[in-house]
């Protein structure tokens, strides 16, 4: 607004100076204003109309462009109102910084300049300046956040390379830790297994027995008939010898009279003979004794042998299932070791990868910097060449001008000879002064004129090399021209 206003107050100041020097030009002052005056007043008319129609429908939001207050400001005065276009350009008026930023970066580069209520006023070229709390930069700025975010996201992608590298090792450490409570729980469940095993056969062989005794405790049907029967014999048997033990008591005691005088009569011989009777009796009855012992040691050895000979039966089967148990350990343990193989040559691999691509990432890296290196300095020489470009287009057109106004002047010259050749022959003037009087003005005239001929065409020169060599296309805002 503050440009805006200089170049209102520097419009003045042109247009007064103009109309001075039109005033001295002499009577055609009045056609000439009047001229002017009509094309000014056109040109603000098809200008102002131009920016209602075509830039406030074209953005399509409710926005007010610049020009809106010029008709009624600048009705006096379309010289002030030109220059207030020259400065302002196509600017809009939005109500806020976001509907500023959306029409200032939309699609259209024409509607680049926006300004807002707040004050915040966005550049054709990007850049924003005053308003707002928060810095808004223009596409260099965006740019360079760009940039940033990239490196950002190349540190994430470090990062979670770092923690891909530590979860592959912590999966190493576990795997290894995994296997050795794997073989751990194997010899467990082995030894469990065994026992186990030998649980239920002693279990088994503990029922057979108990069966069999049950088997053998229970007495049959005859043999409790024969008890019975045994017992009633007894018991009359028992009821006899009371009987007879009472009627044989006499001759017992006859029996041991007879017993002692039987004795009494053979003498030493007959008690030495029955006393190696009674330790003969004896000798046979430990002897048989001894004899059933073994008979017992026998069959109980008969029996350890069948036990024996069935737990060699019941390990030789345990042995074949421990092998068939052994060669399918084996065999998962050699398609376990092949995995930790193929983990392990995957690992070197993934390694390998990712040792290439930290090279790889590296030598981008440092190609993007020279590219970004690069790319910031040919901005910057697209910046210093615009501004040369323009520099020289305006001195171009200045350059112009004056051409315009020497020609405009040597026509004038020209008709003002005229008037003074005919008001010279009117008064019978000498001729041959005068003809060397206007050689030596008109020389000089045209002198000048073929200098600023001459420097057109050099600047015209100078603005054709140097176009080719920005490497863009360089846009003049034709809105900015002002009407001179």
């Amino acid at each position: 607004m503050d440009r805006a206003l200089a170049a209102l107050d520097r419009g003045r100041q042109v247009g007064s100076d103009a109309t001075e020097g039109h005033r001295a030009t002499g009577p055609s002052y009045g056609i000439k204003a009047q001229i002017r005056k009509h094309t000014e007043s056109a040109q603000f008319d098809r200008l102002h109309e131009y920016v209602e129609k075509k830039y406030v429908k074209t953005v399509g939001e409710t926005v007010a462009a610049q020009g809106d207050g010029w008709s009624s400001y600048h009705q006096g005065c379309p010289v002030e109102a030109c220059f207030f276009v020259a400065a302002l350009g196509n600017t809009f008026v939005a109500k806020d910084l976001e509907q500023a930023t959306r029409i200032a970066y939309g699609s259209d580069r024409e509607f680049r300049r926006v300004v807002t209520l707040e004050g915040a006023l966005f550049e054709k070229s990007g850049t924003m300046s005053g308003g707002g709390s928060k810095p808004h930069g223009g596409k260099m700025g965006t740019s360079i956040r760009m940039s940033i975010s990239a490196e950002a996201i190349v540190a994430a992608k470090e990062d979670q390379l770092k923690v891909l590298r530590q979860r592959i090792t912590d999966a190493a450490k576990c795997y290894q830790a995994s296997e050795k409570v794997e073989s751990r729980l194997e010899m467990e469940l082995a030894k469990s297994t065994k026992e186990a095993e030998s649980s239920a056969a002693e279990h088994s062989y503990i029922e057979k027995q108990l069966s069999t005794l049950k088997t053998a405790s229970e007495p049959r049907k005859d043999e409790l008939m024969r008890l019975k029967e045994l017992e009633n014999i007894i018991s009359t048997e028992e009821k006899e010898v009371v009987k007879l033990s009472k009627c044989s008591s006499k001759l017992r005691d006859r029996a041991t009279e007879l017993q002692k005088k039987v004795e009494d009569a053979g003498g030493e011989a007959l008690k030495d003979q029955k006393a190696k009777v009674s330790k003969t009796q004896s000798d046979i009855d430990k002897l048989c004794s001894e004899v059933n012992q073994q008979k017992v040691n026998i069959a109980s050895g008969e029996k350890m042998i069948k036990k024996l000979v069935k737990s060699i039966e019941e390990l030789n089967k345990e042995k074949e299932n421990l092998i068939v148990q052994k060669e399918k350990m084996e065999a998962s343990f050699k398609l376990v070791e092949q995995k930790a193989f193929e983990v392990q040559e995957n690992y070197k691999k993934t390694q390998v990868l990712i040792d290439k691509h930290t090279e790889v990432y590296n030598e981008k890296k440092a190609e993007y910097n020279e590219l970004k290196k690069s790319t910031e300095d040919i901005r910057a020489t697209e910046v210093d060449t615009e501004f040369k470009l323009q520099d020289s287009k305006k001195l171009l057109k200045d350059w112009e001008m004056k051409v315009k106004g020497y020609k405009k002047m040597l026509d004038d010259i020209q008709i003002d000879l005229a008037k003074h050749m005919d008001q010279i022959q009117r008064d019978a003037v000498d001729p041959d002064k005068l003809q060397a009087t206007l050689t030596d003005i008109s020389m000089n005239d045209v002198n000048d004129l073929k200098r600023a001929v001459e420097m057109v065409a050099l600047l015209e020169a100078q603005l054709k090399e140097n176009e080719p060599k920005l490497g863009f296309h360089c846009r003049i805002p034709h809105e900015r021209t002002v009407v001179q």
